[in-house]
């Protein structure tokens, strides 16, 4: 069986597959979990750290044997949640598109830029109050 983990908190998964799209488009990874839509609902956030967990079947000799991490946090964006009508539901996470990729960077280098200008601006006004 196979787990996702958020806040060090293991989640047993029946299934996942990751689906790979075009250039413009976000890749998905989608999470099929035994819970009611609420508890998925408190779980699952835009932007959280989270990690799928694989376990291998494996005898005694392998006991402290361990287990594969990948991080998931590239998948940030909660696309769907799916009922399945079997008293699973299936998450859909979305990576960001080149785009949006693009966007959340130009953002960033202008937010340390404004950041930046009002430090400079600071100092400037301590040295003028000091002297």
């Amino acid at each position: 069986m196979n787990y996702i983990r958020i806040d060090g908190q293991d989640y047993p998964i029946i299934d996942y597959k990751e689906a790979y799209s075009s250039e413009d488009e976000a890749d998905s990874l989608y999470i099929t979990l035994s819970m009611t839509y609420e508890e998925i609902l408190g779980l699952f956030k835009d932007n959280m750290t989270w990690e799928l967990v694989k376990t291998l079947t494996a005898n005694k000799l392998f006991s402290n044997f361990k287990h594969p991490v990948n991080d998931l946090s590239e998948y940030c964006r909660i696309m769907t949640i799916t009922d399945n009508c079997d008293d699973t539901f299936t998450v859909k996470v979305n990576k960001l598109s080149k785009i949006e990729k693009a966007v959340k960077e130009a953002l960033q280098t202008q937010a340390i830029s404004f950041i930046s200008e009002i430090e400079a601006d600071e100092a400037y006004t301590r040295g003028v109050n000091e002297s």
